[in-house]
C-alpha cells in the first residue's frame, strides 16, 4: 500500500517537473514558429463544359454537325423514320400484309356493301381489294406483291460518322469561381490560397507574430526562417504522437521519459499563436 503510494507521488512530481524544460521549449518557439490562419470556403462543385463543347459521358466533346448525334468521341447520322439504331447501323424489319376474310356473299343486298359475280359483301377497309369473300391488300411502293400478301424485306445500312475528337475533362466553372483539383470553388479572399474547401493563409514579408517577422512557409504554420521551419518538424517527436494517441504503454521502462518528451512537444504545439 505504501509502495503504491509513493508510486503516485512520483508520477505527481514528475509531471511537475516536465512543465519546467517544456514552458521554457514552448516560450523559445513562440517567436519563430505561427499558426497560418484559415476558414472554409465551401464545398465545391462540380465543373461544367465551355459554351463550345458538350458534356456526354463526363468528358467533353465539339458539337456535331445539324443533324448528327454524339455518342463519346463519334457523331452518328440518325436513323430515319421506321427504322432502329442499333449503333453503327440502321435497320428495317421485314413486314407482311396479309390479306383477311370479309364472310360469305349475301344474295340479299348489303347496305354499304359491294356486289360480285351475282353476291353482296362487306366492303373491305381502306388499302384492301375484295376479290369473293377476301380482302387482299393492295401493294404500295416499296413492296412486292406476293399473291396474298404485301410484303417489304428487311433493310440493314451502316450510319454516317466521323470522329469528333478525343473527349476533354471538365473544368469550367460558374463565373466568379475558380478551378482547382477537379472542383470549382469561391476564391479565397487576398492573401490566402485555397486548398481543397479550405482557404489558408499565405506567408509573406508582412507576416508576423508578436512583432517578429515569419515570412517562410512551412505547411500549416509560417516561420522565421528555413532553417527554424526544418527544426520544427523534426521536434515534433512520435513520442508526442503516440502519447496523445494513448500508445504509450505504462510499463515501458521508458515510459516517464517518453511522457517527459510528449509534454514538451505538447507545450509546442499549444502554446504557439497565429500569425498576422
Amino acid at each position: 500500500m505504501r509502495v503504491a503510494r509513493l508510486a503516485a507521488v512520483w508520477v505527481v512530481l514528475l509531471s511537475f517537473v516536465v512543465a519546467i524544460p517544456s514552458a521554457m521549449a514552448a516560450e523559445e518557439w513562440k517567436t519563430k514558429i505561427c499558426w497560418k490562419n484559415t476558414y472554409k470556403r465551401g464545398a465545391g462543385t462540380m465543373p461544367t463544359c465551355d459554351k463550345n463543347h458538350v458534356m456526354d459521358a463526363k468528358l467533353c466533346y465539339v458539337h456535331c454537325k445539324t443533324g448528327l448525334k454524339g455518342v463519346g468521341p463519334v457523331c452518328w447520322k440518325a436513323c430515319p423514320k421506321g427504322y432502329h439504331d442499333d449503333g453503327a447501323t440502321c435497320r428495317r424489319d421485314v413486314h407482311i400484309i396479309a390479306s383477311y376474310g370479309r364472310g360469305i356473299g349475301k344474295v340479299k343486298k348489303i347496305e354499304g356493301g359491294e356486289k360480285q359475280a351475282g353476291l353482296w359483301y362487306k366492303l373491305c377497309e381502306a388499302g384492301f381489294k375484295g376479290v369473293g369473300p377476301r380482302c387482299y391488300p393492295i401493294c404500295v411502293q416499296g413492296y412486292h406483291d406476293d399473291g396474298g400478301t404485301c410484303r417489304r424485306d428487311a433493310h440493314i445500312f451502316g450510319k454516317e460518322s466521323y470522329g469528333r475528337g478525343v473527349g476533354t475533362v471538365p473544368k469550367s466553372c460558374l463565373h466568379g469561381q475558380e478551378y482547382k483539383g477537379g472542383l470549382c470553388y469561391q476564391p479565397c479572399k487576398p492573401s490566402h490560397k485555397g486548398v481543397g474547401h479550405i482557404c489558408w493563409q499565405v506567408c509573406k514579408t508582412t507576416t508576423s507574430a508578436r512583432g517578429i517577422p515569419m515570412p517562410t512557409d512551412c505547411g500549416t504554420a509560417c516561420a522565421t526562417t528555413r532553417q527554424d521551419c526544418t527544426k520544427w518538424h523534426g521536434s515534433l517527436t512520435k513520442e508526442y504522437l503516440e502519447y496523445f494517441g494513448a500508445a504509450l504503454d505504462i510499463s515501458d521502462p521508458q515510459y516517464y521519459s517518453k511522457r517527459m518528451q510528449a509534454f514538451d512537444q505538447y507545450n509546442k504545439v499549444e502554446n504557439v499563436g497565429h500569425c498576422q
